[in-house]
């Protein structure tokens, strides 16, 4: 579909007609979507494939590459990102590639979903046997009747505020089979037009409950 539609958009302007090039460019639009969607579904079971690797990994480390990562990301949008990450927090037992890639969505998340000139920050530190991950945002803000469905696969929120935003609404199903693979939970609490916070708990290495 996409190579029929390049075709067309090349053609010349005697060839096509102004409103076949308006069907030409939804055509291409549409087809690139599903392109994302096909190759996010495939790497999304990849993924999932090595959910069964466990090694102690130390989680702080994981944050701190992901901050620095996404910060040109965050400054593009004259955003502030900040991590808070406790010092000498004990290991986690996961996949290190996955629990960076979980993160990475979260804290992406944050960037897409908080409009220019926001602040994210991110927490990392011990609560009781587990360690707990904060990724707040002052950005748009989730309505309450989405957030119970908002780890579902494909499932995207749609406000006027966010219509605009592309996405293929895997990212937090991800997230949520990554952390309730390894022992932990993730919990969302937000408020329309104030912004969200995104928990993530996961059980310290020696203190893990039989998975």
């Amino acid at each position: 579909i996409l190579g029929f539609g390049q075709l067309l958009e090349m053609a010349e302007e005697d060839e096509v007609a102004p409103s076949q090039r308006d069907y030409v460019a939804h055509i291409m639009e549409a087809g690139y979507q599903m392109n994302q969607i096909i190759s996010d579904v495939l790497n999304l079971e990849q993924l999932r494939s090595r959910l069964g690797n466990r090694t102690p990994c130390n989680m702080a480390e994981v944050v701190e590459s992901i901050i620095t990562q996404q910060k040109p990301e965050a400054a593009q949008k004259g955003q502030t990102l900040e991590a808070a990450i406790a010092p000498n927090l004990p290991p986690v037992l996961a996949d290190a590639n996955l629990l960076w890639q979980a993160v990475t969505n979260l804290v992406s998340n944050a960037i897409k979903y908080t409009p220019e000139g926001g602040h994210i920050e991110v927490r990392l530190h011990r609560n009781n046997g587990m360690l707990r991950l904060e990724v707040e945002d002052n950005g748009y803000g989730i309505p309450e009747e989405a957030q119970e469905k908002l780890f579902s696969e494909f499932y995207r929120v749609k406000t006027e505020a966010t219509r605009h935003i592309s996405g293929t609404g895997l990212g937090l199903s991800l997230v949520k089979s990554v952390v309730e693979a390894y022992g932990g939970r993730v919990w969302v609490k937000s408020a329309e037009g104030v912004g969200s916070t995104f928990f993530v708990e996961l059980p310290v290495v020696g203190e893990q409950d039989e998975l």
